[in-house]
């Protein structure tokens, strides 16, 4: 997954019964992402600069980070502190072969369920169980071109 130049992502995450929220990414390594919420937020993210604009306002330019730059290589971290891995089985998904691997980190506490792709190694979805924090990740459009640049109109974005 580190290794893709672009991917598109969908994450629902759900903290009660009944409420949620969707965001929609887009990823374009090595350092460009955007991505927009049901409720209306949308940003662009190059390096270590974001643009973000809620509601009917414009876009403003905000540091990224906290001094971290965005980094599509640091993105999935599902394994990054995972201590116990188990292939909980393989199976046929859309055509595909799936190894359906199950994760668990400690440190947090927080297990993942992972679908991959066993002929592109690539996760077709993940699901993170944690205290009162459930999210659903589906990825798509692998290395399918993307353009991500700063809003037109901002102080480095694309002249109209």
């Amino acid at each position: 997954m580190r290794a893709l130049r672009s991917v598109r992502e969908t994450e629902r995450v759900t903290s009660v019964p009944g409420r949620g929220a969707t965001t929609r990414y887009v990823l374009q390594a090595p350092d460009r992402m955007t991505f927009q919420t049901d409720l209306g937020v949308r940003s662009v993210i190059i390096g270590s600069r974001q643009w973000i604009r809620t509601g009917a306002s414009g876009y403003r330019q905000t540091p990224y980070g906290a001094g971290l730059a965005f980094s599509t290589r640091t993105w999935f971290t599902w394994s990054t502190y995972a201590q116990f891995t188990y292939l909980l089985g393989m199976q046929r998904e859309r055509g595909r072969d799936v190894a359906v691997v199950a994760l668990m980190d400690p440190g947090t506490p927080a297990w993942y369920r992972l679908h991959i792709d066993r002929r592109s190694h690539r996760v077709l979805r993940a699901r993170l169980i944690t205290y009162a924090h459930f999210s659903t990740e589906r990825f798509a459009q692998a290395n399918v071109p993307v353009r991500i640049q700063p809003p037109i109109g901002s102080d480095h974005g694309p002249r109209p």
